[in-house]
């Protein structure tokens, strides 16, 4: 973004850190996959989902609230990435969860059709003002606007 205050550097262990986490996680999903029951009932399914479909309300709220109010533009980017977010997980739950196979069909519609765009239009919204503004495509957008990046990494800044 023209005219902003570069950012500091994150701190060196960020990378680590996280790259770590993801390592460590991979046989933890194996002992998982492994362990853990094929089917489960749980006394509390019914809060479990309502109360996800809350937060997710909230997320829609903030950050439609966040693209409205022009003076909060640049707030957008943590709500707008969170109701992504939530949404491909909604999106997963309800289709590994479906209790029949038309249940199922159902999910997968509204997974297709419904929360997967509403994800990436999300993520393009919590990326587009970061990146570069308005020169982000919605799949640059959902990977986190790595071309946009590599590309003003090549380009020399004009000062415009």
């Amino acid at each position: 973004m023209t005219g902003s205050v570069p950012r500091p550097p994150l701190p060196w262990w960020t990378a680590p850190l996280f790259v770590g986490g993801g390592i460590a996680l991979i046989p933890w999903i194996v002992y998982l996959d492994h362990t853990l029951p094929q089917r489960q009932v749980s006394g509390n399914y019914r809060l479990a989902w309502v109360g996800f479909d809350v937060i997710l309300l909230i997320q829609f709220a903030r950050t439609g609230l966040f693209t409205l109010i022009r003076d909060t533009r640049a707030y957008v980017v943590v709500p707008a990435s969170a109701t992504s977010a939530l949404l491909v997980v909604d999106a997963w739950f309800d289709i590994t969860t479906a209790a029949s196979r038309a249940d199922r069909t159902v999910a997968i519609l509204l997974a297709v059709f419904l929360e997967i765009p509403l994800a990436i239009l999300c993520r393009w919204l919590a990326v587009r003002d970061v990146a570069s503004p308005g020169r982000l495509t919605f799949l640059e957008a959902w990977l986190g606007g790595l071309w946009e990046r590599r590309r003003a990494q090549r380009e020399p800044d004009t000062g415009s």
